[in-house]
Formats: structure tokens, C-alpha cells, sequence
């Protein structure tokens, strides 16, 4: 039997990307080391960690990607020179 993959749900805040792996990251279990929990109004979801997203976007090497790369290191540099 073929193993899911990609799979996109449409909901009302937008489409949910449902994966089967992260490119540069790994599995389910690599994923969700790298990941934070996020409290939300409706319950706690995880995303991924900003160093786990910036390796993630520079392996994909897609232009829109390459552009994201350099904000998302915009923004942590912004939250190093925060921090204490």
C-alpha cells in the first residue's frame, strides 16, 4: 500500500498542509524534536522551531524559499539581540 505523503486539508483559516516528512528535518519523530508548543485560543498545537525552519526552507532552495531564508534570519537576529 502506497505511504501518504502530502496531504491538504481546506478550512476555514486557510489550507492545513498535512506531511509525511520535513525536507532537511526528517520524520514525525525528527519533526517534532525540533518543534514548540504553541497555546492557542482554542488548544495547543507545535511548530516548528525557528533554526528548524530556516534549515528546512535553505534545503528546499526554491526562490521563494531563498527569500524566506533571509527574513526568518531577520528575525532572529532580532530576537538575539532581545534576548537577556
Amino acid at each position: 500500500m502506497p505511504r501518504l505523503e502530502k496531504l491538504f486539508l481546506s478550512t476555514d483559516w486557510g489550507v492545513l498542509d498535512c506531511l509525511g516528512s520535513v525536507a532537511g528535518i526528517g520524520d514525525y519523530s525528527a519533526v517534532f524534536r525540533n518543534s514548540l508548543k504553541l497555546e492557542l485560543g482554542f488548544g495547543t498545537c507545535r511548530i516548528l522551531s525557528l533554526a528548524a525552519l530556516i534549515k528546512s526552507k535553505s534545503v528546499m532552495d526554491r526562490p521563494r524559499d531563498r527569500e524566506a531564508v533571509l527574513l526568518l534570519k531577520v528575525i532572529r537576529e532580532a530576537q538575539h539581540r532581545r534576548a537577556p
